[in-house]
């Protein structure tokens, strides 16, 4: 339940005690979305105090209304809703049965109207991005779509927007769609996702992301310079940073041709045996030779 939370809390003293009453304060975002009435705020005198002592708000919540800089109504996008914070001691003081509830009333009705809210255009559709890993300027794209009644949807028309090119997405699975895009250079990312079924706009979802390079074996590898400094003088080389390696670089080391004459000298005789085989033949036939009469 923390992690859905809006805020996070104070964990040496989570309660404020005793109160800290004060004035309810909104904020520009409760006063354009009209969450609440600011009139009905200025004919309510009564003050109000936090119950939870409050560390700091998370980065994505929208803090809608506090007291001495404490805020007592947070907001969060969860998913496809949103949670929210009522950091009120005493909430039910504000309830005035001769008013139809007074401004407890007024908060839980615009609360709940601003909570069950969806942006028509993005109900529909939920995109995502990631960079494949191996080739730098590769991302993967995939969209999860749905009807009005959030169930997935089969057979969509969904078309990707990115850097002046319109993709169609291939479908996965029911609902799910994804493409894969080339030639994506640069982290920064903003692209558009559209879906339709039999002529029925489903939604509209854009995302700006920041993709970085995806590290290989070698990213957090620091060069061991002193070393190369030894080993290229020891080989006669140079040690150059890669920024200041230019095209005149490439002059210092010319190309050079060596022809080695190599010879090779074979016996004629393969080997001493052999020799000897024909040598005692020679003398054999050579004393029958004698014995028989023949010079």
């Amino acid at each position: 339940v923390k992690a859905l939370m809006p805020v996070l809390f104070d964990a040496g003293n989570p309660t404020i005690w005793p109160g800290s009453p004060g004035q309810i304060e909104l904020t520009l975002e409760t006063i354009e979305s009209k969450v609440l009435d600011h009139g009905v705020l200025l004919d309510n005198d009564q003050s109000i105090s936090p119950y939870f002592r409050i560390k700091n708000t998370k980065p994505a919540s929208t803090t809608l209304a506090s007291v001495q800089e404490t805020p007592i109504i947070s907001v969060h996008r969860v998913g496809r809703g949103k949670v929210c914070l009522l950091n009120i001691s005493r909430l039910f003081s504000l309830y005035r049965e001769d008013l139809q509830g007074g401004l407890l009333y007024k908060m839980m009705a615009g609360l709940n109207a601003h909570l069950g809210r969806v942006t028509a255009y993005e109900a529909g559709i939920e995109l995502f991005a990631e960079r494949i890993e191996g080739p730098t300027d590769k991302i993967k794209f995939e969209a999860y779509v749905c009807d009005n009644m959030f169930a997935p949807v089969d057979g969509a028309n969904v078309l990707l927007s990115i850097r002046d090119k319109v993709l169609s997405m291939n479908q996965a699975e029911q609902g799910h769609y994804i493409v894969e895009v080339e030639d994506v250079h640069g982290q920064g990312i903003v692209a558009t996702a559209q879906a339709e079924l039999n002529g029925v706009f489903l939604g509209e979802k854009t995302v700006a992301v920041n993709l970085p390079p995806t590290e290989g074996e070698m990213t957090n590898i620091e060069l061991d310079e002193k070393f190369l400094r030894e080993l290229a003088g020891k080989l006669g080389g140079k040690y150059f940073y890669a920024d200041e390696v230019s095209d005149d670089v490439g002059r210092m080391f010319e190309a050079r041709s060596q022809v080695n004459i190599s010879r090779s000298i074979t016996s004629v005789w393969p080997g001493w045996t052999l020799l000897v085989v024909l040598c005692l033949i020679l003398g054999v036939s050579w004393f029958i030779r004698r014995a028989i009469g023949l010079v």
